[in-house]
């Protein structure tokens, strides 16, 4: 990266490929639970991302920049790992239990909270650093 303003543009494609990767991949994981408290907290975090990844578009927007819809090998991965779960559990509530371990607060939710926390904080310091 060459400037700050390449760093900015770079954390944000990586917030919205991850974003668009996993609304992707969240309908199989919808599918695939049997409980409806799970299927509606599973809806919501889809609706929730579907809005962070609208916010993300209108940021482009207004840098002047198309999103350019890279993959990225760290949320891939994750996605791949629930896959492989989803197949191997046997029965609803197996199914069911090794989705919300996939999706449990302590592993893919908080790392990707962490992540976006850690990238908007990042995104606001750059901001400020290039109006200055």
């Amino acid at each position: 990266m060459k400037a700050l303003a390449d760093a900015f543009e770079y954390t944000l494609q990586e917030m919205y490929d991850a974003g668009n990767a996993i609304a992707k991949s969240a309908h199989d994981v919808i599918s695939a639970a049997s409980r409806k408290e799970l299927t509606a907290d599973l809806t919501a975090h889809l609706d929730e991302t579907k809005g962070q990844v609208e916010t993300l578009e209108k940021v482009f927007k207004t840098i002047g920049k198309k999103p350019s819809g890279e993959k990225r090998d760290a949320i891939e991965g994750l996605i791949e790992e629930t896959e492989s779960v989803m197949s191997d559990a046997k029965g609803a509530s197996a199914k069911d239990a090794a989705l919300i371990g996939c999706c449990r607060p302590s592993s893919l939710t908080r790392s990707l909270a962490t992540v976006r926390t850690a990238n908007g904080r990042s995104l606001l310091a750059m901001k400020r650093s290039m109006t200055c």
